[in-house]
């Protein structure tokens, strides 16, 4: 988008100097009719002052150098002048190294070549004539070396806006294998703990086969399903790639069961949280179980940090094919998560990996509002 709206300025730039020279010379009455073609050359040459700006200098320069000689003292257009400041500061902008090397160049000598061709408008044994070159001199040295710092200085305006924007880009990816690695922990932990309860269950019926069929049925049942289970998680698991974790650890895994200690804890930090369930409660997958709770937690956690004063509702929707998840706040901030979107980058990372849908944004009537759909 950038780059077009920049090919659209240069396209008007481009033709509103060649207007302007073009009335100009002739409302001016401009006696030598070369003067009009080589002004109109000169401005259009503006439609290359990005992809060719050494070359847009030297056709400048050149037309510039043309007019000076062919013109009376008065009579060289005031709109050229500009078309040539232009063209310095595009070269200034736009070059580096070699490039901007020769630009410098062309303009170290077009000072004075310039000078020289004025010249010939006056009488050098004449103390004035010597004045209004001297003057015009001057005049060229400051005009081109101010076009030529502003433009080195949007040069390094934007490099450091790209260096901004390349950190930022980096953080995101940063932390989105931050994101992948977490998930991919959690996911192993998931994958573990189904593995000892289908052992645990193996074993019990392994014993209760013989007197208690029953019983071993059942424990073979949880077997399949618990299998079943484990074997999404597992399909799910090695499409992430998972960073070497040294250690474990013996929480509890979080889990919707376990919502209200959360909700408490940001109450006492500040935030007033209504927790709503719409539905019939019931065992979910462990995967999407912990993703749901995640996706909770980071909602609320950006709404501490960025909503300011307000309330925060959730509500979780238990439906026949999907859960659905929904955290609005009443606050006034812009943007739930922090400056780079990375909170949200790892909600649609996780959403994403059980095949459901994230929406984010800002409600119509104030505040922020997450939504999250995870099929069942």
């Amino acid at each position: 988008m950038s780059k077009i709206l920049q090919t659209h300025g240069d396209v008007l730039l481009t033709a509103g100097f060649a207007l302007a020279a073009v009335l100009e010379i002739w409302g001016r009455g401009v006696p030598d009719p070369a003067v009009l073609p080589l002004g109109a050359i000169a401005a259009l040459s503006l439609a290359w002052r990005v992809r060719a700006p050494v070359r847009v200098l030297g056709v400048n320069l050149v037309a510039s150098l043309a007019i000076e000689l062919i013109s009376g003292p008065d009579d060289y257009p005031v709109a050229l002048g500009l078309v040539l400041l232009v063209s310095i500061y595009s070269a200034a902008a736009h070059t580096l190294d070699r490039d901007e090397t020769a630009a410098g160049a062309m303009l170290v000598a077009g000072v004075p070549v310039l000078t020289a061709a004025h010249s010939f408008d006056y009488d050098l044994n004449d103390p004035s004539g010597r004045t209004n070159v001297f003057i015009g001199f001057v005049f060229l040295t400051i005009t081109f070396r101010v076009a030529w710092l502003a433009g080195k200085w949007m040069q390094r305006r934007r490099t450091k806006e790209r260096a901004r924007v390349a950190e930022r880009a980096e953080q995101a990816r940063e932390a989105l294998r931050a994101e992948r690695a977490r998930i991919a922990r959690e996911l192993h932990d998931v994958l573990a703990h189904a593995v000892s309860v289908i052992v645990l269950q193996a074993r019990g019926a392994r014993h209760a086969l013989a007197d208690r069929p029953q019983e071993a049925r059942t424990a073979i049942d949880a077997i399949e399903r618990t299998a079943s289970q484990a074997l999404g998680e597992m399909r799910r698991l090695l499409n992430v790639l998972r960073a070497d974790d040294i250690g474990a650890t013996l929480a509890p895994q979080p889990s919707l069961a376990r919502m209200e200690p959360l909700i408490t804890q940001v109450r006492a930090a500040g935030l007033p949280v209504e927790l709503q369930i719409e539905g019939m409660t019931r065992e979910l997958p462990a995967g999407i179980d912990l993703c749901a709770y995640r996706i909770v937690q980071e909602a609320l956690t950006n709404s501490l940090k960025h909503a300011g004063p307000a309330t925060a509702a959730v509500v979780l929707r238990y439906g026949n094919d999907a859960l659905d998840v929904e955290i609005a706040d009443t606050g006034t901030a812009n943007v739930n998560g922090d400056l780079a979107g990375l909170g949200l980058a790892g909600m649609r990372e996780r959403v994403a990996l059980f095949g459901g849908q994230l929406e984010s944004g800002p409600r119509p009537g104030g505040g922020y509002l997450v939504k999250a759909r995870l099929p069942l």
